[in-house]
């Protein structure tokens, strides 16, 4: 993953994509909910992220998913696949939206650098990555690279039940007593 994604913002990309398995339906597709729950969306009016909402009127996933599965005698809430999808997506969402990378100060300007002049490599690895999750490094470029990775750190502070977020909360607790 790691792979992956620096290799996407080596190349100036302006968001990281973070998928497993197929891409046959988009999370973000406005008719996600008729493609996935036809027996649930009948008429296929109740999709998310409709492209004519925005502004006040954007409402998000997760109130949606609130709001199906709060109504009285619901199918969305009978049905157990839905709400287990629907759990998937918003974690999903709310890891790319809360994880950063970390490194040391001191690393900072080599790292950096190290990266640009192995962007080759790290494509290359990232394709390895993306065929096979067991893949191993069989340059030297390759091996380095993986060096590379191995000096960053994901960050996870927002991310309710994540270690970053758990250290936070007792750092306020702290910090309050």
């Amino acid at each position: 993953m790691k792979a992956t994604a620096l290799a996407h913002a080596l190349q100036h990309k302006p968001f990281l994509v973070n998928r497993s398995g197929s891409t046959l339906v988009n999370d973000d597709s406005p008719c996600l909910l008729s493609a996935l729950f036809p027996h649930l969306d009948l008429w296929g009016i109740g999709g998310f992220n409709h492209p004519a909402r925005s502004g006040e009127s954007w409402i998000s996933l997760k109130r949606q998913v609130k709001n199906l599965l709060q109504q009285v005698d619901s199918p969305f809430e009978s049905d157990s696949l839905f709400s287990f999808i629907c759990w998937n997506i918003i974690q999903k969402r709310a890891m790319s939206n809360n994880t950063t990378f970390s490194i040391s100060s001191a690393w900072h300007h080599s790292l950096v650098e190290d990266l640009i002049k192995n962007v080759g490599a790290v494509h290359i690895l990232a394709e390895k990555f993306e065929r096979n999750a067991d893949a191993k490094a069989e340059t030297q470029e390759e091996k380095h690279a993986i060096q590379l990775f191995h000096e960053l750190s994901m960050v996870t502070k927002n991310l309710q039940g994540s270690n970053g977020y758990k250290l936070c909360r007792r750092n306020e607790i702290r910090s309050l007593m």
